[in-house]
């Protein structure tokens, strides 16, 4: 019997089985051919009979036994790291999450910071430029009044408005 496959051998000796091909199938390992999970997580032993030789069906059935046993190892490991998943606590996925990429988050924290220091640099800019803007402008009204002041404070000026002053006097 071979373990592997779940078959039953047939007597190959006698001529008496009734045409049907050397092995027969029978699933052993589930209920119902549901093909669930086999009670020992064991990998299959293969037995074969050796003094046939090696055949291309005894390489076939033993890489099948290989992955077989390196699936029942993988559903193992998927199998603790879920029930290890479902044991912790709430938020440590995060704790870990968080310590894993610790350098990531730097580098975005960095760049954030980067980006905000930029935009208040654009800010106190735009907002100088507007002070320098109204500056020239309040220089610009200062040099007119100053040149008002000055024609004003001219003895030319006020010669000229004492004349002007005392012809409306005599007029009156």
């Amino acid at each position: 019997r071979n373990a592997f496959t779940n078959t039953r051998r047939t007597s190959t000796r006698n001529n008496t089985h009734d045409g049907k091909s050397r092995y027969t199938a029978r699933n052993l390992s589930t209920k119902g051919g549901g093909g669930g999970k086999s009670a020992n997580n064991t990998p299959p032993k293969m037995n074969f009979d050796h003094r046939k030789g090696t055949t291309i069906l005894h390489e076939k059935a033993a890489r099948a036994a290989e992955l077989n046993a390196e699936l029942n190892a993988l559903l193992e490991t998927q199998a603790k790291r879920r029930a290890d998943e479902a044991n912790r606590p709430f938020g440590s996925s995060f704790l870990d999450f968080v310590k894993t990429s610790k350098s990531q988050l730097i580098n975005i924290f960095a760049s954030f910071t980067c980006v905000m220091l930029a935009w208040q640099i654009v800010q106190i800019r735009k907002g100088a430029r507007k002070l320098l803007d109204s500056a020239e402008e309040k220089n610009e009204l200062m040099r007119e009044y100053k040149d008002v002041l000055r024609v004003l404070s001219s003895d030319e000026f006020q010669g000229r408005v004492c004349r002007l002053h005392e012809r409306e006097m005599k007029r009156r």
